[in-house]
């Protein structure tokens, strides 16, 4: 199910607010929590950010809607979502010796 059109200005402000949100920061600690504080792609450690799949849901997201990336696999992913748009799945995970 896709969503409404929606302006984009309209769509960043309401982004920005969710991601400045207490509840945003309480989701991201919970979704890290469950990363158990790993990339949920190559398993680093670092600095991690919690990505959304998809923005049908925005500040109502499940789990499924969510993946803990560090730095680098975040910009990867980013990349790969940009090829394979609206694909279903996520790609395949990789270590760090790939």
């Amino acid at each position: 199910m896709s969503r409404p059109y929606e302006a984009p200005e309209v769509f960043w402000s309401r982004y920005q607010t969710h991601m400045n949100s207490e509840a945003w920061r309480t989701i991201r600690r919970a979704m890290v929590w469950l990363a158990d504080g790993r990339c949920q792609w190559c398993g680093d450690t670092g600095s991690l950010e919690v990505h959304l799949r998809d923005y049908d849901r925005l500040g109502r997201e499940r789990p499924e809607d969510l993946i803990v990336l560090c730095v680098s696999c975040h910009r990867d992913y980013e990349t790969w979502r940009g090829i394979r748009t609206r694909v279903h799945g996520q790609p395949k995970h990789r270590s760090k010796s790939s």
